[in-house]
């Protein structure tokens, strides 16, 4: 049995092919998909499991990107009340005499300095013994620089 020869393109034939193949590599892709488009490998697959409260600000949010496809959606708990966590209106009503924030100064502070002081120690490398009443490092004296920092001429701490 006998081959055909293989025919080569010309010349000419093979740079006009180069060239539109040089084309689609080298024009963006929202040129070729359009305004906005967003190829389906440079999208992000999300998966949200506990979808209330935050959750659902979250998903709302991810909707409005075109990169991101959110793929399911997963929550748990049929019914909840997320009245005690809406902080912010907690705060407003607090501010506006109703009943105390249910997150209260007196314990966001201490809760904030237990934190601060696990940083000092952190940062320090070794525990600290805290004498709460004069805000000191009973074991870390030289924790003070950071402890009472200095401040700005006209500004100071009551």
């Amino acid at each position: 049995m006998m081959h055909k020869p293989v025919a080569f393109p010309s010349r000419r034939d093979f740079l006009g092919a180069s060239a539109a193949a040089a084309v689609c590599s080298i024009v963006p892709r929202h040129v070729l998909g359009g305004p906005k488009f967003v190829a389906p490998s440079d999208k992000v697959n999300v998966a949200v499991v506990g979808a209330g409260g935050q959750g659902r600000t979250n998903i709302r949010a991810l909707f409005q990107e075109a990169d991101a496809q959110v793929i399911a959606v997963a929550d748990p708990i049929a019914e909840s009340n997320l009245e005690p966590f809406y902080h912010h209106r907690d705060w407003l009503d607090a501010c506006k005499g109703a009943q105390p924030a249910s997150s209260n100064f007196e314990y966001g502070a201490q809760l904030t300095e237990l934190v601060l002081l696990g940083v000092l120690s952190l940062r320090a490398r070794r525990r600290i013994y805290w004498d709460a009443a004069n805000m000191k490092a009973r074991n870390l004296p030289e924790a003070d620089a950071l402890i009472h920092g200095t401040y700005r001429d006209g500004w100071k701490i009551a």
